[in-house]
């Protein structure tokens, strides 16, 4: 009898053991898996065309070359820009006071800014969003742009004019729109 409980009681410890060790095993079991790279996409846009140089007058075309937007990213974007005109005498202005004519280009729509909203933008994967492809390779912003003989007058000879362009562009929903940059360009000099 004494023999059969130790075999009982040895039988008992090791199922024991067992049961801890297949316990343990369940719940502190741990993998690793291999290094997982991921590549970031860039948001990038350069800028580029010009003014008329030299002394400038009302109903006068300022744009020289049409300013233009270069896409470079890597990913898609959503793109956007605020404009902003000033006077040395007046300070900030608005920019239909200041321009009879401003033309921005087809595709841009006025919400609290303009948004790019271009025929080639990518608006059914993301319902509300419009994702410019990494295949849209030039964006017009600014075609036309001419002084207001009516607001700007022989009074305001030798003043400087500017207007500034403040453009923002974002990837993906969860990401915050960065300044891409500002385009300040003074009338006096002409740059």
């Amino acid at each position: 009898m004494t023999k059969r409980l130790l075999v009982l009681s040895l039988s008992m410890i090791l199922t024991l053991i067992l049961l801890g060790t297949t316990i343990y095993a369940y719940y502190f079991d741990q993998k690793e898996t291999g290094s997982v790279d991921f590549t970031l996409g860039e948001v990038s846009f350069t800028w580029s065309g010009n003014l008329t140089s030299g002394f400038v007058m009302p109903s006068q075309e300022l744009i020289g070359t049409t300013f233009q937007l270069t896409n470079t990213s890597s990913v898609e974007t959503e793109l956007r820009f605020s404009i902003e005109a000033s006077t040395s005498l007046l300070g900030t202005v608005s920019v239909n006071d200041l321009f009879s004519v401003y033309t921005i280009s087809s595709g841009w729509v006025f919400d609290n800014g303009y948004y790019y909203r271009g025929s080639n933008t990518d608006s059914t994967s993301e319902p509300g969003k419009f994702k410019i492809p990494t295949t849209v390779s030039q964006i017009t912003v600014l075609e036309s742009l001419k002084l207001d003989g009516y607001f700007i007058r022989n009074e305001h000879v030798g003043e400087t004019v500017s207007i500034t362009l403040t453009f923002q562009a974002k990837q993906g929903p969860f990401v915050t729109w960065a300044t891409l940059g500002t385009a300040n360009y003074n009338f006096s000099t002409g740059q």
